[in-house]
């Protein structure tokens, strides 16, 4: 079939305008609740778990539907095939899963707290927006918006409906762009880095599959894991003590149960890795994609899929919006 560059670069700007449309739409719809309950309901903001509530529960209840609206308006363009994932292949895909995480992060944390420490006589701290979520909510809230809500919302609007729409003309442009649009939906760059990366994960298990239950598991097992196991490990180890301690020998003495706990919960951790980098190499070739009729020829994709109007101004929003972010916690 002919390739016409146009048609399909007016295609993906399309839906690069729903995805900023749904986008633009939730943004506004958060600051501006946040903005009203901080005016008329200040004493609401004095705990994290009321402004986590504040910030989530617009945007499950309405902010994520009106996207899914918008983007629904916009008919599938290919049904994908549907293939079973065998139990054994589904842990499999866990381990690379959370290893392919945690390797990503700490390729931003390592750096990320040598700038803390040159920049903190100007007070700025270059973190993770998640953690003080993570430490400072109560379990059953995290369980609930985190570990199921969280997933299956995300799941669906950056899996399931933008790669039923994109996989037209690639696989591989459908499971980039799913990465990618995901990443940049996080607006900040320490959570941006590593939902990119497990966003194509779960977009070429989508793909491979045609069953959004098993990335939506999988992100469920991930976020349980770093949000409510961290959380649990760091309040019952009390490490956080270990920082503030002028005896460090004699906190180690008196929180030996606390250290067990903390070193077992490493040493699991490490061996994920471990695990999840050698299933990398060892099954680094079963990564493939299957070509499409439409599919767009080689040196084309990117010219054709994000250069164009929707694209563009969905990536300048999320980028300008992470810039924002980023300067606002150095004042």
């Amino acid at each position: 079939m002919e390739f016409n560059q146009k048609k399909i670069r007016k295609y993906y700007s399309e839906l690069g305008f729903r995805y900023i449309a749904g986008s633009a739409i939730l943004l506004l719809l958060i600051l501006g609740i946040a903005f009203l309950v901080k005016k008329f309901f200040p004493e609401w903001l004095g705990s994290i778990q009321n402004i986590l509530l504040v910030e989530m529960l617009p945007r499950f209840l309405i902010g994520y539907p009106i996207m899914v609206f918008i983007i629904t308006r916009m008919p599938k363009a290919k049904v994908i095939e549907e293939h079973k994932m065998p139990t054994g292949k589904f842990f499999i895909a866990f381990i690379m899963a959370y290893a392919l995480m945690l390797v990503i992060n700490m390729a931003y944390t390592i750096p990320s707290s040598i700038i803390n420490v040159v920049m903190e006589g100007v007070g700025f701290k270059n973190i993770n927006p998640l953690a003080n979520v993570v430490t400072g909510t109560n379990i059953f809230l995290q369980i609930i918006l985190m570990v199921i809500i969280a997933p299956i919302c995300e799941e669906l609007i950056f899996r399931k409906l933008l790669i039923d729409r994109a996989v037209k003309h690639g696989e591989g442009v459908a499971v980039v762009l799913s990465g990618v649009l995901f990443g940049l939906f996080h607006g900040n760059l320490a959570q941006g880095l590593y939902a990119t990366g497990l966003g194509m994960f779960f977009g070429f298990i989508y793909v491979r599959t045609g069953r959004i239950r098993y990335s939506i598991f999988l992100h469920m097992i991930i976020n349980f894991l770093g949000s409510v196991i961290a959380s649990l490990v760091l309040k019952y180890s009390a490490i956080s003590q270990l920082l503030v301690s002028d005896d460090i020998l004699g906190w180690f003495l008196e929180n030996k149960a606390g250290v067990i706990l903390y070193l077992g919960y490493s040493i699991l951790v490490w061996g994920i890795v471990i695990a999840g980098v050698v299933l990398w190499i060892v099954f680094r070739r079963r990564f493939y994609l299957v070509p499409v009729e439409d599919n767009i020829p080689k040196g084309k994709r990117f010219s054709t899929v994000v250069i164009n109007k929707g694209m563009i101004v969905y990536i300048a929003f999320w980028v300008g919006y992470a810039i924002f972010s980023f300067v606002r916690n150095m004042v």
